[in-house]
């Protein structure tokens, strides 16, 4: 929207200080609102033509901008991938359902597969578990 409006004022400007026979300080009052247009004492008659050709050339510039972004984000759109949210949902759940299920975080899942098998104690061989300290004795 900004854009859009720094691209009318920008181009109304620079026209409008094209045109002979327009003051300085009409170009501005015009440039800060269309009312000046149709005021019949602001702009002189034999210029309104080619001011309303301005401000209409003006307005066509944003509108070009529009149709390239609306181009553009249709062009994005087309080119994302297509990804199925069930599927993301379920593969979510099921880690979630993994993480809830091991009795300790740090222990990988060959090592507890290993534990239940053997019917031992909590003691993984061979992961970071043996490396941290115990924390079973804290919850008595």
């Amino acid at each position: 929207m900004s854009v859009g409006t720094n691209i009318f004022n920008n181009k109304l400007r620079l026209n409008l200080n094209h045109l002979p026979g327009l003051s300085k300080s009409l170009v501005i009052f015009i440039t800060t609102g269309p009312k000046a247009i149709w005021t019949p004492t602001q702009v002189p008659e034999k210029d309104l033509s080619s001011v309303l050709d301005v401000y209409s050339a003006s307005i066509v510039k944003v509108f070009w901008l529009a149709l390239a972004l609306s181009i553009a984000c249709l062009i994005a759109t087309l080119l994302m991938e297509n990804i199925n949210l069930k599927e993301v949902a379920e593969g979510a759940k099921l880690a979630r359902e993994a993480s809830q299920n091991s009795s300790y975080p740090m222990q990988s899942s060959a090592s507890l597969s290993k534990s239940k098998d053997t019917n031992e104690s909590h003691t993984p061989d061979g992961t970071l578990a043996e490396l941290q300290p115990s924390y079973q004795g804290w919850k008595q």
